[in-house]
């Protein structure tokens, strides 16, 4: 099974996760800013990871408008950010996202703070840093169907 990652990453959270995971489990990795429709013709797996901004995931967005190319497509998405993601449609996973907000655009910083002040769920505290131990649960799920593709060659 050929897996293909595809990532949005703002500030290289995303595209660092999908670094990570790549080379645990033997993956192509393009940013989605690059992507064309020959590229996943080849992949049976696709994994997306993005950001979440005002709730909405940029890789789900873009499979929705891309849908016929990824109609016959294992989708899995994963996000990066302060709170996770729960798609109705695909199976995702969150990662804590890095965050300094010294980095951060100063839309960002309002956006930050607001939503802080009123999301009770928000686990931001200070400064957040990635880690690759984030990646276990997506990996182990990748290799479960690269064992069971295997399986039924």
């Amino acid at each position: 099974m050929k897996v293909l990652i595809l990532y949005y990453s703002r500030y290289s959270t995303c595209k660092q996760y999908a670094i990570w995971i790549s080379e645990q489990v033997n993956a192509t990795i393009f940013d989605i800013e690059a992507f064309t429709p020959a590229l996943i013709e080849d992949y049976s797996l696709v994994i997306i990871g993005s950001p979440v901004y005002r709730g909405v995931h940029k890789g789900e967005r873009f499979v929705k408008k891309q849908k016929k190319l990824f109609k016959d497509k294992e989708v899995i998405f994963f996000d990066c950010g302060l709170t996770p993601y729960t798609s109705t449609t695909y199976k995702s996973h969150h990662m804590v996202g890095t965050l300094k907000e010294k980095d951060l655009s100063f839309i960002h910083k309002a956006y930050i703070n607001t939503y802080r002040y009123f999301n009770k769920n928000c686990i931001y505290t200070g400064n957040l840093s990635i880690d690759k131990i984030h990646t276990t649960p997506l990996v182990k799920e990748i290799k479960q169907y690269q064992i069971k593709e295997k399986k039924y060659q």
